[in-house]
C-alpha cells in the first residue's frame, strides 16, 4: 500500500513540475495532499488536531492519535519478533546438524566425545519437534509448559 501511494506522489510531484496554469497547479497539490491524508491516517489526525478548535475533541483526537501509533509501533515489533524468532529457529537447527555431524565423524576413532556432540545434537533438535508432535497428537491444544 505504501509502496504504491509513494509511486502516485511521485507521480504528482512530476505532474507539478509540467504544470502550466495556476488553476492545474492548485488542482494537483489538492489531489497529492488528500492522497497523502488517505495513505497515512496519522496526518490526518493531526490534521483534524489542528482543525478542531473544542478541546473535548481535540483531547478525544490526541487519544486516537496516540492510540494509533502504538498500535503501529506494535504491530512493527511483532513482525521484529517473529524474524527474531525465525532467525533462532534456524540458527539453532543448523548449529544442531552441524554437531551431529562432527558427533557421527567422532564416534568411530574417540567413541566417548562423538556419543556425548550426538547428544548434545539431540538435545538441541528433540525437544521442539516432540512439542510439535505432541501439539498435534493433541489436536492443536497448546500447552504453556516448555
Amino acid at each position: 500500500m505504501a509502496d504504491t501511494s509513494d509511486k502516485l506522489v511521485k507521480t504528482i510531484d512530476q505532474q507539478l513540475a509540467a504544470a502550466g496554469s495556476a488553476e492545474e497547479i492548485e488542482r494537483l497539490v489538492k489531489a497529492r495532499g488528500e492522497l497523502l491524508l488517505q495513505t497515512n491516517p496519522v496526518r490526518a489526525i493531526d490534521r483534524r488536531i489542528a482543525d478542531t478548535a473544542d478541546p473535548l475533541e481535540m483531547a478525544l483526537v490526541t487519544k486516537l492519535r496516540g492510540e494509533l501509533i502504538r498500535q503501529n509501533e506494535e504491530v512493527s515489533d511483532n513482525a521484529h519478533n517473529r524474524s527474531l524468532e525465525r532467525i533462532e529457529l534456524i540458527g539453532r537447527q543448523l548449529l544442531s546438524f552441524a554437531a551431529l555431524g562432527a558427533g557421527m565423524w567422532l564416534v568411530p576413532n574417540h567413541w566417548f566425545v562423538g556419543f556425548i556432540v550426538l547428544g548434545a545434537a539431540v538435545y538441541k533438535l528433540a525437544p521442539k519437534f516432540v512439542l510439535t508432535a505432541l501439539k498435534n497428537a493433541q489436536g492443536g491444544k497448546e500447552d504453556d509448559e516448555e
